[in-house]
């Protein structure tokens, strides 16, 4: 049996550690030891749980293929897009898992992607590259001067949270207006997806909405296998098209929708599974990994909190070998990221009604965290409501978005109507 031990990791704060040495990242066991300890730890829990957390992660790439058709990008931008998060996301993952021999898994952000999609109305897809480099060198810089604790201790968090939550409410609705467009087809959809989260509760209700829906598409006769080509098309890295304004709307905006919620949620989870999570480390990997992603057209990589608690939960097995399983996780992400072009073309097959209600209904569960978030503990109300309204807008003043300016106004109106949330949190 492995050692429990190996999930502790000595965190040193930046700056000089006990030995002398200046120390930036918690120390680790190294990938070499994960490496060596890897073909043991395999075993049916963490094979299992790993694959669970591969099949949800793939799943939900409707949410970006959605994304992509609406906002009306071709097929090589698409596979770009879906090769950029998959597959520098599952080696971003079997790396750090193997290094800290902990269950860290790393994905895209769903609350991402519904802000990256919005402003794809408004600016390019070179002009976003550019603003997830940004987003890379801003969460990196962050990670290297230790100041998360910091930056999450004055930010507004319910605020923040809410402002996701008007973003994701968008396309949630959506749900709505598909059903209106394709009844049976979306009707169907729906029932797969509550179905699947009743019954089966490892398998995302996603999926069943999914099956549930083609099912109900190819009966209608509204499955178009014309356009399925099951051939690879290489990704192609784009240029950067640097805008000042795309920065102040998407780029500031997704540094701390990275920063604030997603490997904070992450970090909560590692805790409260039994490990110690190195920290620094999985900023620095998601800033790192959201660089490379990010030439490709990936908006961005964090710490997956679904995939996370998949792979960290009990039934992968004893808590020294649960890392395994993000590895299995994080080697679904590289195959589907090499597969990308023949997943873009088989939804592209699909009713546009169809993915974007699957799309609509995956931003239920993270909808339901962000309002939770944002309201239950009773500070900020004012501002978080003001922020969830402005979020949910197509609002643009001076070319900036809806996004940075429901964190402005939300704070602005905690400010003036209820300091006293202010002076709770000094």
């Amino acid at each position: 049996m492995t050692d429990t031990k190996a999930i502790e990791v000595r965190v040193s704060p930046v700056g000089k550690a006990e030995d002398g040495r200046w120390s930036i990242f918690e120390r680790a066991p190294g990938l070499l030891n994960g490496l060596r300890s890897l073909s043991g730890d395999l075993t049916i829990g963490t094979i299992g749980q790993g694959l669970v957390a591969g099949i949800f992660g793939t799943a939900v790439s409707l949410v970006i293929l959605n994304g992509a058709t609406k906002a009306g990008l071709g097929p090589t931008e698409a596979t770009s897009w879906i090769f950029g998060v998959y597959f520098i996301g599952g080696l971003v993952t079997i790396l750090v898992a193997l290094i800290y021999r902990q269950p860290i898994s790393f994905s895209w952000s769903i609350p991402g992607t519904a802000l990256v999609v919005a402003a794809l109305k408004d600016y390019s897809f070179a002009q976003l590259i550019g603003a997830y480099l940004i987003v890379a060198a801003l969460v990196t810089t962050i990670a290297l001067t230790g100041v998360v604790g910091r930056i999450v201790k004055y930010l507004p968090f319910p605020i923040v949270v809410a402002m996701i939550g008007g973003i994701l409410l968008q396309f949630a609705i959506g749900v709505v207006g598909a059903s209106q467009a394709q009844p049976v087809i979306v009707g169907a959809a729906i029932i797969g997806y509550f179905l699947t989260a009743k019954v089966l509760k490892k398998v995302p209700g996603v999926l069943g909405a999914l099956v549930f829906g083609a099912v109900a598409a190819f009966l209608a006769g509204k499955l178009n296998f014309g356009s399925i080509e099951l051939h690879l098309v290489m990704p192609t890295a784009t240029a950067p098209d640097w805008s000042s304004s795309v920065i102040l709307s998407v780029a500031v905006p997704l540094a701390l929708l990275i920063i604030c919620a997603e490997n904070t949620k992450g970090v909560g989870i590692l805790l409260s599974a039994g490990y110690v999570p190195p920290t620094n480390s999985m900023l620095f990997a998601s800033g790192i990994g959201t660089l490379f992603s990010g030439m490709f057209g990936g908006h961005n990589l964090n710490v997956a909190g679904p995939m996370t608690a998949i792979c960290s939960s009990p039934q992968a097995g004893n808590i020294g070998t649960r890392y395994a399983a993000s590895v299995v996780q994080g080697v679904i992400y590289v195959a589907f990221g090499l597969v990308a072009s023949m997943a873009v073309s088989t939804v592209r097959a699909l009713p546009s009604e169809l993915v974007g209600a699957v799309a609509g209904l995956a931003m239920i569960t993270p909808l339901v965290v962000a309002l939770n978030a944002a309201f239950a503990a009773g500070k900020f109300q004012v501002g978080a409501l003001v922020s969830l309204v402005v979020a949910s807008t197509s609002l643009t003043i001076f070319g900036i978005g809806s996004p940075l300016w429901a964190l402005a106004i939300g704070t602005l109106a905690s400010w003036i109507v209820e300091p006293e949330s202010f002076r709770a949190e000094t």
